[in-house]
């Protein structure tokens, strides 16, 4: 509240201030820009997804929330501070909850840290936002098949709707009483980059870093929306470079395997006949081979977006359930994670990538186990080409890999590179975030 009542203050100061030098209509426009968006109190899934609850909001302690609303003061955001934009998964069963969707893990997860993550980054001074789609990614009240598999527990029904409409021609979402809406927008990637653009290009005129965070079918939203982002300025209407993310950070990328008709190739493609999609080689490209183009771009504009991957899971490291993703992974700063949480626990390895990098964000970089005998080299923009040229980061000169708390310019030098890491087998535990890697050559 604190924050609130200084920010309010001191726009109320500058509107009398514009009051006496401009016009009555000005001073109208400034006084009307002084209008707080109110903080939405925790609520239970079941009762927030009762009602349109899909958007753009600023995150605040104790599960607060509020609307990102072009024009209008959010008591989340600070446009003098970087800014993290979260971007959850796929969410079957959510919106069926009878508590709320917190960012303090360990109520569900036992063996995570028992911790608000979104605190913890905001009291070192970032802004959290969130792209909140949980009521297109909740499948649970879908209905029929796709193929043989029912369509509520088909991956396949919601990645599309990232990329496009569902296969009704429409944008389908559903309220937690089963209800079935429509949205007119043409994908959820698109609705979710007007909505960043409409808020962020009105308040950061200048501003310290954005950074976009993916977690599971969030990591393709989160590309995504950079990439359309990246392709909404004109000369006309240019958007400013302050609201543009510089990097993107990923946990367990996933997506699933084989062409799709609704992905139309838009280049000549040739993947060869992959085992697993016999029966399913039609026309179109990989959602994967989509998502290589948007990074490719988006590392290659001015911006030099950099980008950060971390795997927890082998759902998608064996290829067989979801794509390898090894070409993605290579162009980036990728390490390989190896949660202690039971050789079963699927769900709960997969959730620990998610809260490890962001409680990593309170720590140093992990250090390269075994870094005592690489030859120390100053940081550059040129990647190492093996573990043995791996270059020093920070004033202590230990040699340190990629996190949350890494700075960009090292996972720029990192990403494209010749290297990646594996977390130490000594040091596993969701609890755990103080971690050493050991550094592979690709």
């Amino acid at each position: 509240m604190r924050l609130i009542q200084i920010l309010t203050m001191g726009l109320l100061l500058n509107a009398c201030k514009t009051s006496n030098t401009a016009s009555l209509e000005e001073a109208d426009q400034s006084t009307e820009a002084v209008k707080t968006t109110p903080i939405d109190a925790p609520e239970t899934s079941r009762q927030k997804y009762a009602k349109p609850h899909y958007g753009f909001y600023f995150l605040g302690p104790g599960d607060q929330t509020a609307r990102a609303v072009p024009g209008e003061q959010n008591p989340f955001f600070n446009p003098s501070r970087p800014t993290l934009v979260y971007f959850h998964g796929w969410s079957p069963g959510e919106m069926s909850k009878d508590e709320p969707r917190s960012f303090n893990k360990h109520k569900r997860f036992p063996s995570a840290p028992d911790l608000d993550l979104v605190k913890l980054w905001t009291d070192l001074g970032w802004n959290v936002g969130m792209m909140d789609w949980t009521q297109f990614a909740d499948t649970a009240f879908e209905s029929g098949t796709n193929g043989i598999i029912p369509t509520k527990f088909s991956y396949d029904t919601v990645e599309r709707r990232v990329w496009g409409h569902d296969d009704q021609g429409e944008l389908v979402y559903y309220l937690s009483d089963g209800s079935r809406h429509a949205s007119p927008e043409a994908s959820v990637a698109d609705m979710f980059a007007n909505e960043y653009v409409a808020f962020m290009n009105g308040v950061a005129k200048s501003g310290p870093e954005v950074r976009f965070f993916g977690h599971s079918l969030g990591t393709q939203m989160a590309t995504t929306v950079a990439y359309r982002v990246f392709k909404m300025g004109t000369a006309a209407a240019p958007i400013n470079p302050a609201i543009l993310p510089v990097r993107i950070s990923l946990t367990d990328i996933t997506s699933s395997n084989c062409p799709k008709a609704w992905l139309p190739s838009t280049t000549s493609r040739n993947r060869g006949v992959s085992p697993e999609c016999l029966g399913k080689n039609g026309p179109g490209d990989w959602v994967s081979e989509r998502l290589g183009d948007a990074v490719n771009f988006l590392q290659n504009t001015s911006q030099r977006v950099a980008f950060d991957a971390y795997r927890c899971w082998g759902l998608s490291s064996t290829g067989v359930l979801a794509d390898q993703e090894k070409p993605l992974l290579d162009r980036m700063a990728f390490t390989e994670m190896k949660p202690n949480t039971g050789v079963v626990d699927l769900l709960a390895k997969h959730a620990f990538c998610m809260w490890n990098y962001l409680a990593s964000v309170a720590l140093p970089p992990p250090l390269v186990d075994g870094s005592a005998g690489a030859s120390a080299v100053h940081l550059t923009d040129i990647p190492p080409a093996n573990c043995a040229e791996l270059g020093v980061d920070g004033a202590d000169k230990a040699t340190r890999a990629v996190s949350a708390s890494a700075a960009t310019e090292r996972v720029r030098q990192l990403m494209n590179g010749a290297v990646y890491f594996v977390q130490t087998k000594e040091s596993v535990g969701p609890s755990n975030t103080s971690y050493t890697v050991t550094c592979k050559t690709k």
